[in-house]
């Protein structure tokens, strides 16, 4: 991050990630989850990820490939998953200009014998990114249009999702921020009627900080959360947070060795220590 500049302008789905993670990722409450990487001798990376849910003894997996040729910029994606759907995805990158990238792909449900398309396009540069995905699901097609343009460390972006068969517009969504070197300000509107804000501060390399908020218009719910990542060395982390519901949630992450990492999660409920609805997840990262 910059104090003046973001190179180059995020994404409107990346506004307000640094956040969202500090919140969401590795805790995996009522989950145990094994995440395996490796390269094959020809290149191709391999990601494993399975999901085993405690209280409902589901099991949910996925294998997916990819393969980059470094020369032409250009990246095939392959992707099954337990539900038996197949799903592919080619893109090229700067193709005619810097900053430009064209990717299509395909999703087929093995099962059910459904299909689906998309079409994306993007141009990312210094000052703006934007985003133009066409995609098909027989018998209905939408189109999904997003952007954000940067100045000075201010980012204000904008999405909007529009149904072709019945023409109306499904998703508008608009996003105003600031990003400064440690210091990360979000705040996010969508169909006028749902609002959230984010802080993200990175107090120091080893601690960072947020708080989160998000109020639905017609609901007397308002949702507020503050989080915390503490990096004890480079082998130990521990996060935590605490939301207006009493939730508590806690979590641990070591590096057992090389390539090998434990994530423990557990979310405590404030309000009934006794018989209160706890969950714990533990997940296991292994990359070789």
């Amino acid at each position: 991050m910059s104090e003046e500049q973001i190179t180059p302008t995020p994404a409107f789905s990346d506004l307000g990630k640094h956040c969202r993670s500090l919140f969401e990722k590795y805790y995996s409450f009522g989950l145990l989850n094994l995440k395996a990487k490796t390269m094959s001798p020809l290149g191709i990376d391999f990601k494993m990820d399975g999901i085993y849910d405690i209280s409902s003894k589901k099991v949910d997996a996925s294998l997916e490939s990819l393969y980059v040729i470094p020369e032409w910029k250009v990246s095939f994606v392959e992707k099954w998953c337990s539900d038996n759907t197949l799903s592919t995805d080619v893109g090229i990158q700067d193709l005619f200009l810097k900053g430009i990238f064209l990717g299509t792909g395909s999703k087929f449900s093995m099962d059910t014998g459904s299909k689906s398309f998309f079409f994306r396009s993007g141009y990312k540069m210094n000052v703006g990114n934007v985003d133009l995905d066409f995609n098909i699901e027989p018998p209905s097609y939408n189109v999904r249009l997003s952007s954000v343009a940067s100045f000075l460390g201010w980012l204000v972006g904008g999405r909007l999702i529009a149904d072709f068969p019945s023409r109306k517009l499904i998703l508008s969504s608009f996003s105003l921020g600031y990003y400064n070197e440690g210091f990360i300000l979000h705040s996010n509107v969508t169909n006028s009627r749902e609002f959230s804000a984010s802080i993200f501060h990175q107090i120091s390399c080893k601690l960072d900080t947020g708080i989160r908020m998000s109020w639905t218009m017609g609901s007397n719910l308002t949702q507020l959360g503050l989080g915390a990542v503490y990096r004890l060395d480079d082998s130990t982390t521990f996060r935590g947070k605490v939301d207006n519901q009493n939730f508590i949630g806690l979590g641990f992450s070591q590096k057992l060795s090389t390539g090998v990492v434990i994530n423990f999660g557990a979310c405590l409920d404030g309000k009934n220590f006794t018989h209160g609805q706890h969950q714990i997840g533990l997940g296991i990262e292994m990359e070789a």
